[in-house]
């Protein structure tokens, strides 16, 4: 089970137990609907498995939406989720950070956007 909310023009996604389809069907709907260039937070803390239909289906919509993400916070204390965060980068033309606490995935996707390999404008607060 999911849910999704959006905030500030980027979509909120958080997991709870085992991921399937339909749950992916929802999240892509939502997301669509921002447009594109939009953030992206994962909260996968409470994730149990994905289904096997759901995993397909998620590479099929990032491989369809390569371009329409600027940055994509997931938060997880899994290794495995932070290698499949990696593997992501791959596919996705997107700016993708892990993270260990909310706080600081909030932080990041709020800070001034810089694309990658870019320097931060002068005014730009720290990170």
């Amino acid at each position: 089970m999911i849910t999704t909310n959006t905030v500030e023009g980027r979509i909120e996604m958080r997991a709870f137990g085992r991921l399937t389809l339909a749950d992916l069907k929802a999240f892509e709907a939502q997301s669509d609907a921002l447009g594109a260039k939009r953030d992206l937070l994962l909260d996968l803390r409470n994730l149990g498995g994905t289904s096997l239909d759901a995993l397909i289906e998620e590479w099929k919509y990032a491989h369809q939406h390569a371009q329409d993400f600027r940055r994509i916070a997931v938060i997880s204390e899994d290794s495995f989720v932070g290698w499949g965060a990696c593997l992501s980068q791959l596919f996705v033309d997107a700016d993708i950070q892990l993270f260990d606490s909310e706080a600081r995935a909030n932080s990041w996707l709020t800070s001034p956007y810089v694309s990658p390999g870019e320097e931060p404008p002068a005014d730009a607060a720290p990170q």
